[in-house]
């Protein structure tokens, strides 16, 4: 995600270290570490998003990543 905000790169941060494990050869040895891992990004998630500012909310619905109407219309219909 490299068009993360300020306040989205504690979850990069843990996104990217829970991806090296993932990747990792014995998924056996790490699978406890990336379940404690996925727990504590799904709190800090719910503890960041429920906390925004109205100028951070402002930058998500800006955000150059997220999807505008013509994308909805593809989706939703056959001849746009």
């Amino acid at each position: 995600m490299p068009d993360a905000l300020d306040f989205e790169q504690p979850l990069l941060e843990l996104e990217t270290r829970i991806a090296a494990l993932q990747g990792e050869a014995d998924p056996l040895r790490t699978r406890d570490e990336i379940a404690r891992l996925e727990e504590r990004l799904n709190r800090l998630r719910q503890r960041t998003y429920s906390s925004l500012t109205a100028w951070q909310r402002t930058q998500l619905a800006r955000h150059p990543k997220r999807p505008y109407m013509r994308d909805w219309a593809k989706l939703m219909f056959d001849d746009f």
